[in-house]
């Protein structure tokens, strides 16, 4: 017999005949109580104790000394003549001793239970119609989930609209002829939908400033002949020619262009009206679902400034006199330190059961050898060890032997009657002068003068974070930004370098030039006469020898059959190249090796180059190079993607947020605000040109890795560059998520099955069946990083539109489904997440018309004389005004030496009507933060006059009645021993010789 107390026989528990997997609730004759297995098997009758509370906190030796965190209530108390146990883990006194008898088997857990855990605690599973929902279907899932959904039907069939909205505008750049046919369709696509096809719009312009503002612009088109000083003549007035037409429209092009500014004034206008209406719809979605739904805080209130001493008899006795009865009062203590440690402890619990349970497993499967059954055995002490180290350090601070001294931090009141709380927001009325003035005979030990507000939801509070004053989470919180920050900071210069090295590996190349003085076809790019081919390469290799006068005649090749090469060529191209190879007299041209060059590098750009990988070898490396770079430029994105979610979550926690909402609405801002920069912002400022930042930067280790990009505006290359990796990003960014909720789906079914097959614990198994987390922060900060880019960039890529629309109505059935049938229930969040996202949307409208008056006013047209007598002093004025600032603001980081050409092209006729709806809307928005920041000091002051939330009477029946009839969703009780996760503080340690066994 091994010191483990021998191999023991087969369990008598669900080793039966119907085989290891038939774990059945009957296997062995009893339910599961708190999710753990107890009763006896054949008839027996012992019990397993399981965890509870006694007294009115955490009791050592049966002696309560420790309130906890304050959460004791006063109307009962959890001992043992309630029917509870203390925990004592599996025998009276020990932890586990393996050299019991029949007790001491394993017991498997059972798949019924964790399906009646899992039924019980996501009851949203039961819906039958998973895409039938509704969002007012879900309030008995709490305010939280009512205002996603809403916010998420609101944006889906709102984009509907937009994108039928947007057909016009791609249909007029379609129509265009800025940017060259491409071989992909797609490509072709998307390049041609976007504004930089739009094309040019008159047949000739001259004058202006040039690109950098310095000197006059060279002419566009068949300008008539300029004066001998206009090329210097910075001074010399815009002038152009007849308008062109389009291809599509009989309108002149400058006409089409003014007329779809104005239309999308259309597009702007639906968007700008459901975003500043939605937030009032929601407040009173928000009253009605309160209205409706009967919670304990239409019966609680938060009370600070509390005497440090304060307990919940002195709180209940003192209410109970002046207001009315009292249901409950729990006091919030500095309990930050036991309520962390409690979090280790459960971690470190479970880890020990489940070490234990695999030991008892093996050490009665015959199949499983002596030296895996005593590993088994050194790892369950292991654990134990682990698990006494977190009892050591809670018992000591139960103790008063460590922590600084308790003291209270906040109370929570609950009351009888609806009256009575409604009439303690009557008596202790909310702002300064109120709580100045506050009678003597309402102040606490008559000098407290007490707070009041409506109590969050129970689910909602951080136990932990509540003794963190503003302060201290202030210097938190911006300390994790700056964290992000860095970050960000990393993951740009990493994608930096590896752009960088994708443009290192590229060759540059004049295309006019290459098409002017080569013989290759060009729609598609092709070299079918092979003699031709063969002049190009050995003229490449001999001036690469360093030979170019070397002799290369050679015998003409056949014709070629008629199968022969991708496309017939045209009959001219066909003559050129036999009359180029004719006469040819042996000696390389001086662009024949450059010829070779164009050809290769066109096929390059064209993405075509492993068509002629034989013939284009000395190129394969660069082109493999860049390919190789701009795969690891997007895997770092998508792995910054991936990474910054759980990163973020994590630095979140450390900013101590007194509510879960808070804790959301900070990882859901800092996702938002990482995942647009990743997805949008980034791409622009790798892009394009800023000279002031790149001087800087000379003669640092970074230079020439950072700003080192080209583009000083919007030129159509950057449409075939920038936005069309924009575009994509904006397909895979949807496209990867939605894989995810299926990966999440997948991951869910196959968890469950492992589980019910693998695992050894029925804590396991049950949360194996709970299903996937419902992150509504995450999920908030991804909606709107999609919308923020798409409507930004919407007016010069309005192909975004209706690719959002559909991102979002598929996502809306897939969050639906996933909500019904794989996620777990989130928590029950209170309203400041749903409003904070709701009042950002409207500062979408700001990205939409900077960018419109950007890109559209590359193409030059007059100014707008009815809105530049409206707006152009102020605006003309304010870049004076900007021109007085010191370097590098003065000209914007280099990018704009002159600013009062930003007023003139804000001004002109293509762009007047965003410039003063960017002022309209600028302004509505700094009236509706200064209103509302006055509005907010004013409810301090004259609380009566504009507080706005001032609670209604709803009817709502005693509390008791409430409970009795099940009307109360949700908690019931503000106890922080109800809530799983802090049960460990309050668990009673129970000692015994550490004798180095289980």
């Amino acid at each position: 017999m091994s010191q483990y107390g021998g191999r023991r026989p087969r369990s008598r528990v669900g080793w039966g005949d119907r085989g290891d997997d038939a774990r059945s609730e009957y296997s062995y004759g009893g339910r599961s109580r708190g999710g753990y297995s107890r009763g006896g098997w054949g008839g027996g009758n012992q019990v397993y104790p399981e965890s509870t509370y006694g007294g009115y906190g955490a009791s050592y030796a049966g002696y309560s000394n420790y309130g906890g965190d304050g959460a004791s209530t006063y109307h009962g108390n959890y001992g043992e003549d309630d029917g509870y146990w203390e925990d004592e883990y599996w025998d009276e006194g020990t932890y586990w001793d393996p050299d019991a008898e029949d007790e001491d088997y394993y017991q498997p857990p059972v798949i019924e239970l964790a399906v009646e855990h899992a039924e019980e605690a996501n009851p949203q599973h039961k819906v039958k119609s998973a895409l039938n929902m509704h969002p007012t279907d879900l309030n008995q899932y709490g305010i939280g989930v009512v205002l996603y959904f809403t916010f998420m039907k609101f944006l889906a069939f709102s984009f509907m609209w937009l994108a039928v909205l947007c057909i016009p505008a791609i249909l007029i750049n379609m129509g265009g002829d800025g940017l060259e046919k491409q071989a992909d369709p797609t490509v072709q696509f998307i390049d041609g939908s976007t504004l930089g096809n739009f094309g040019r719009i008159y047949e000739w312009e001259r004058g202006g400033l040039g690109d950098n503002e310095t000197h006059t612009a060279p002419s566009i088109g068949p300008a008539p002949p300029a004066p001998a000083s206009y090329p210097n003549d910075k001074a010399h007035p815009w002038e152009h020619g007849p308008s062109r037409s389009h291809n599509l429209f009989s309108q002149p092009k400058d006409e089409l262009m003014v007329g779809m500014s104005y239309f999308n004034m259309v597009f702007l206008a639906m968007f700008a009206i459901s975003a500043f209406l939605i937030p009032g719809v929601q407040r009173k979605l928000i009253k009605e679902v309160d209205a409706n739904m009967c919670t304990i805080e239409d019966y609680s209130v938060i009370i600070t400034d509390l005497p440090d001493d304060v307990k919940d008899q002195e709180l209940h006795k003192f209410f109970d006199k002046k207001v009315g009865k009292v249901q409950n009062v729990v006091v919030a203590t500095n309990n930050a330190e036991l309520l962390t440690l409690a979090f280790e402890r459960q971690k470190a619990k479970e880890l020990f059961h489940i070490q234990v349970a695999k030991y008892k497993k093996g050490r009665e499967d015959p199949d499983v050898s002596d030296k895996k059954v005593e590993w088994l055995h050194e790892e369950a002490v292991k654990a134990k060890k682990g698990l006494r180290a977190c009892d050591s350090a809670i018992r000591a601070l139960q103790n008063d032997r460590g922590g600084e001294a308790k003291r209270a931090i906040c109370a929570f009141v609950t009351f009888q009657e609806e009256a009575d709380f409604l009439k303690m927001f009557d008596m202790y009325r909310p702002g300064i002068f109120a709580w100045l003035w506050r009678p003597v005979d309402l102040r606490l030990r008559k000098k407290h003068r007490l707070r009041v507000k409506q109590a969050p939801p129970p689910a909602d509070i951080r136990w932990e974070n509540l003794q963190f004053n503003w302060a201290q989470r202030s210097f938190r919180q911006l300390n994790i930004s700056l964290l992000t920050a860095v970050v960000l900071g990393l993951a740009f210069v990493s994608i930096a370098a590896v752009q960088m090295m994708a443009e290192n590996a590229a060759t540059p190349y004049d295309t006019e030039e290459c098409r002017l003085n080569c013989h290759y076809g060009t729609d598609p790019v092709t070299m079918e006469n092979q003699d031709l081919r063969n002049i190009y390469l050995k003229c490449y290799e001999a001036e690469q020898e360093g030979d170019p006068k070397r002799d290369i005649t050679q015998a003409p090749s056949p014709p070629p059959p008629p199968a022969y090469g991708r496309r017939l060529m045209a009959e001219d191209l066909v003559s050129l190249q036999a009359n180029y190879v004719a006469g040819h007299n042996g000696t390389c041209g001086a662009f024949d090796s450059f010829c070779y060059a164009c050809y290769c590098l066109e096929h390059i750009t064209a993405g075509s180059v492993l068509d002629e990988s034989e013939y284009c070898q000395p190129y394969i490396f660069g082109y493999t190079m860049q390919v190789v770079a701009q795969s690891v430029a997007s895997a770092i994105v998508v792995v910054l993607n991936l990474l910054l979610k759980p990163l973020l979550i994590f630095l979140v926690r450390f900013e101590k947020h007194h509510s879960a909402s808070g804790e959301q609405m900070s990882v859901m801002l800092k996702l938002f605000m990482a995942q647009f920069f990743n997805t949008a912002i980034l791409l622009v400022v790798l892009n394009g040109s800023f000279p002031w930042l790149r001087a800087q930067l000379e003669g640092t280790p970074v230079e020439g890795l950072l700003f080192q990009g080209e583009m000083e505006d919007f030129v159509p290359a950057w449409y075939n560059e920038v936005g069309y990796a924009l575009v994509i990003s904006m397909v895979a960014t949807p496209a990867s998520q939605r894989i995810q909720s299926i990966i999440r789906l997948f991951r869910f079914k196959i968890g469950k099955f492992f589980a019910s097959r693998n695992a050894v614990t029925q804590d396991q198994l049950n949360k194996a069946f709970e299903g996937m987390e419902f992150n509504l922060a995450i999920n908030y900060g991804e909606l709107l990083n999609i919308l923020f880019v798409t409507l930004t960039f919407s007016p010069g890529l309005p192909i975004l539109v209706p690719l959002t629309s559909f991102a979002y109505m598929v996502r809306y059935g897939f969050d639906k489904y996933e909500f019904a049938r794989v996620s777990k229930m989130p928590p029950w969040y209170s309203t400041i997440l749903g409003m904070g996202v709701a009042n950002l949307m409207a500062y979408a409208c700001l990205g939409y018309l900077i960018l419109a008056i950007w890109a559209n006013s590359y193409y030059t047209m007059a100014p707008d004389p009815m809105i530049e007598g409206l707006i152009g002093s102020a605006l003309y004025g304010f870049c004076d005004a900007w021109e007085s600032l010191p370097e590098p603001l003065a000209s914007v980081f280099g990018t704009m030496s002159n600013p009062s050409e930003m007023a003139r092209r804000a001004l002109q006729k293509n762009t007047a009507i965003y410039t003063l709806t960017l002022f309209v809307i600028v302004v509505i928005l700094f009236f509706r933060g200064l209103i509302a920041t006055i509005r907010s000091i004013l409810a301090e002051i004259y609380p009566a006059y504009f507080q706005t939330d001032k609670r209604q009477a709803e009817g709502n029946p005693t509390f008791d009645l409430a409970i009795a009839g099940a009307q109360l969703l949700g908690a019931r009780t503000y106890s922080i021993r109800d809530a799983p996760q802090y049960q460990a503080a309050f668990e009673r340690i129970v000692w015994e010789l550490d004798d180095g066994k289980l």
